[in-house]
């Protein structure tokens, strides 16, 4: 991955500007936004944010959702704020890539029973908008699979059409069933990286224990996610490398 970017939405020291501004001093040449913050900069709600990704030249990513409060958001909503981003980059040039929280609908088992009826609709209305202008476009973890990629098979030939993976959910997935002090299942990982057939626009690299879903930063000493940076460069992954943590689960 060619750019470093680092996830917003877990930190609450000062205002979001003056933690742009921190983030991009320690190195970091992306930022990842959540809805509510990205519609707020989009409509001109916050000119100091937009005034420090100018400054730095940051690579902007927005991260909102198909779902609020347990339930699917309407087209009409989900539209309204596509719009704006894609008036916002037509402005700015600054937004790489938008990746969406997928609707499922979560088992017991913790399997995903991912809700492509009301996805695919205004997904492809969201393609056909964005056709040609600059930034991808997709869903966190869905379609990975080759029978989840057949029902929105059609969408494939629009090519800013990707895929957001999240590092900590294929943890969690590929140590089901597994003891925690087992090795790192990697045959596991390398089949989990293989099903995934369209472009990754975005990684969330966050640690977990494999058995819960908190968000810690990679460590230096992690051998699982070497493994894992090694096999998304032998697929050839060029999406933006979000960290995503949330210091309070962390001991932070």
């Amino acid at each position: 991955s060619e750019l470093i970017g680092i996830a917003t939405w877990n930190f609450r020291e000062g205002s979001l500007a003056s933690r742009i501004q921190r983030f991009a001093e320690l190195g970091f040449d992306a930022i990842s936004l959540r809805a509510g913050d990205a519609t707020a900069l989009c409509r001109g709600s916050a000119p100091e944010v937009e005034d420090v990704i100018a400054k730095h030249s940051l690579a902007m990513v927005f991260h909102p959702s198909f779902v609020s409060g347990g339930e699917t958001l309407s087209e009409e909503s989900l539209l309204t704020d596509f719009e704006l981003y894609l008036a916002w980059h037509n402005k700015t040039g600054a937004l790489h890539t938008v990746n969406y929280e997928a609707a499922y609908v979560e088992a017991e088992d913790g399997e995903r029973d991912y809700q492509a009826e009301a996805m695919r609709p205004v997904l492809k209305k969201m393609l056909a908008m964005s056709d040609g202008a600059g930034f991808s476009v997709g869903v966190k973890d869905w379609p990975r699979r080759r029978e989840q990629l057949d029902a929105v098979a059609a969408l494939k030939a629009y090519l800013h059409f990707g895929v957001l993976v999240d590092l900590g959910y294929l943890h969690l997935v590929i140590r089901r069933g597994l003891e925690p002090n087992e090795p790192f299942p990697a045959k596991a990982a390398q089949n989990y990286l293989d099903r995934i057939a369209l472009p990754i626009n975005e990684l969330h690299v966050r640690e977990n224990d494999g058995v819960h879903p908190i968000a810690c930063p990679p460590t230096s000493d992690s051998s699982y996610m070497s493994s894992l940076a090694e096999m998304l460069r032998k697929k050839g992954c060029k999406g933006i490398s979000t960290i995503e943590f949330s210091p309070e689960s962390c001991g932070l």
